[in-house]
């Protein structure tokens, strides 16, 4: 017989029942917990764990009643999943652990962050649950359907008989289309009345203008210590969202401390399934940047620290130069003093940035003297400017996206980078149409800017030379992050529908002015022509 989901999960006993959970990474590194919301399972995490397994022990649980979980006789409230995630825990052995969690799971962390503040090494969360005054504070769309989920005979029938969580709220909450395979999945542990009634309590223990007093004040109480903590966190928002809108997560993280949002491009209530690589991504660079991965997973390659490379790299020259000895018959491993590379072997690389055209000024001649450019996307490609230079299996041209910038005397100084599955933003308009020109008096002085038409905004690329510094692995010495050092103010523009390659007469520029968001993002560039004197505005 077929089985019903996309694989047959391993199950623990705990409480009289059973929990199914899914794992990945290796078993001696750090956890990292992933805990899902209605209607749901660790399925919903399916393309993140292989992202963020590659540093941590990745270890997902069907909370009671759902996925492949067993579906004792209990009232699956709140409380209910307290107990059960708790036991699952101690059977496990977890003690400690970055969570990552979204919906109901959100709520099950806050709380157990407030029990057991020594549990949580770092928080990842989106969509997440918390005290609402009123119905007000929920989403006006939802408002009207989450009132008749919790009004009795109602929210049963239409629930329990009508299945209204898996068939209607989770698809009309995912902004792309679940396959049928998908959704084939997220019915399969819901297919009878009384089996759905772990999705029927959870919208009726929602704390709201509240109710149920229990559950509210427990969550109120939960939030109080979440903004008491000092634990790194990590809040996804999506665009509009459904509990949490972008300007609400901005503003929430600014109550919280160590807090840090990344601002999905879209995405309502299942941020999951619209954006696993980039919440994947996200989540293996906080680890990394934690200090969360153990010293024999993460291997750095810089100039200043004792580095450590796996064994089946023994002998081998790391990415700046540095030779170790391993022992190869356990996991100690030891090293050599550091050497210094000479200059002749630093590795250089070239990071191109796909940017449109905000404006571009000409000179009294109506040539380009300088441009302001705003990024299309954080993707960057990178590409050695000797490949043999750097023996660690990277490939020329590669793509990466930018986790942190920290620009350095008008430069754009150390840049992190984490590897990317996306696409470099280059469809824009191959001319520079201009949507309106205006001479100025004095126009020999006071050279005009033109404004680029909003409707394909000119896409250029920009080059920019740099060191690697510092070169993170994980355990399977793929790749987890690059961290490059630029003193260089002057870059190689690729105009529109100019040649793909650079040579002899590409024009140069100099980074003039470098603005950056309150993200910490590039907002806006200007470059000026090198030799043309231009004004720095």
């Amino acid at each position: 017989m077929k089985v019903p989901y996309d694989v047959v999960l391993p199950q623990v006993n705990v409480l009289g029942s059973t929990m199914a959970y899914r794992e990945a990474g290796d078993r001696e590194a750090p956890v990292a917990l992933f805990l899902h919301g209605n209607p749901t399972s660790s399925y919903i995490w399916r393309n993140i764990l292989p992202l963020v397994a590659p540093v941590a022990h990745c270890i997902a649980p069907d909370l009671i009643g759902f996925g492949q979980s067993g579906k004792p006789d209990i009232e699956y409230r709140f409380a209910d999943h307290v107990r059960y995630l708790d036991a699952f825990l101690d059977h496990a052995g977890i003690s400690s652990a970055f969570v990552i969690a979204q919906d109901w799971g959100s709520a099950l962390a806050f709380h157990l962050a407030a029990r057991r503040p020594q549990f949580i090494r770092g928080l990842a969360f989106m969509e997440f649950i918390r005290p609402m005054p009123t119905w007000k504070d929920f989403h006006p769309e939802a408002i009207e359907t989450f009132q008749k989920f919790r009004t009795p005979g109602v929210g049963e029938e239409m629930i329990l008989q009508g299945n209204a969580f898996v068939e209607g709220v989770l698809p009309s909450a995912t902004v792309r289309k679940l396959t049928e395979e998908e959704m084939s999945v997220y019915r399969a542990p819901f297919p009878t009345p009384q089996s759905r009634r772990p999705t029927w309590r959870f919208p009726n223990e929602l704390p709201i203008a509240g109710e149920p007093a229990g559950v509210y004040s427990t969550i109120e109480k939960a939030h109080r210590a979440l903004a008491q903590s000092s634990y790194p966190k990590l809040l996804f928002a999506g665009n509009p969202g459904a509990l949490i809108s972008p300007a609400f997560a901005e503003s929430f993280a600014k109550e919280l401390k160590n807090c840090r949002v990344v601002q999905l491009s879209s995405g309502i209530h299942y941020l999951q399934e619209d954006h696993p690589d980039v919440i994947g991504a996200n989540v293996k660079e906080s680890l990394i940047e934690l200090g969360v991965v153990d010293g024999h997973r993460l291997y750095k390659a810089n100039q200043t620290e004792h580095l450590f490379e796996p064994p089946k790299m023994a002998g081998r020259r790391t990415a700046t130069g540095q030779y170790f000895s391993v022992g190869l018959g356990d996991r100690a491993v030891q090293t050599t003093s550091p050497m210094q590379p000479p200059n002749s072997m630093r590795n250089t690389v070239k990071l191109t940035f796909f940017f449109a055209v905000a404006s571009v000024q000409l000179t009294s001649a109506l040539k380009i003297s300088a441009l302001q450019v705003r990024p299309t996307s954080k993707v960057v490609t990178m590409r050695l400017t000797s490949v043999h230079q750097l023996q660690v299996g990277m490939k020329s041209g590669v793509t990466f996206e930018i986790s942190k910038i920290q620009p350095a005397e008008g430069a754009l100084g150390n840049v992190r980078v984490i590897p990317s599955q996306q696409k470099p933003m280059i469809d824009g308009s191959p001319s520079l149409t201009v949507a309106g020109l205006q001479f100025v008096p004095n126009f020999q002085s006071a050279p005009v800017w033109l404004t680029p038409s909003q409707e394909r905004p000119a896409t250029v690329l920009v080059t920019v030379p740099f060191q690697v510094t510092t070169m993170e692995f994980s355990a399977s010495f793929e790749i987890a992050s690059v961290v490059l050092n630029s003193t260089s103010k002057e870059v190689i523009v690729q105009l529109p529908g100019a040649a793909s390659t650079a040579g002899e007469g590409t024009p140069m520029f100099e980074i003039a002015n470098l603005q950056l968001s309150e993200g910490g993002d590039i907002a806006l560039m200007q470059l000026n022509l090198l030799g043309q004197g231009s004004k720095q505005t």
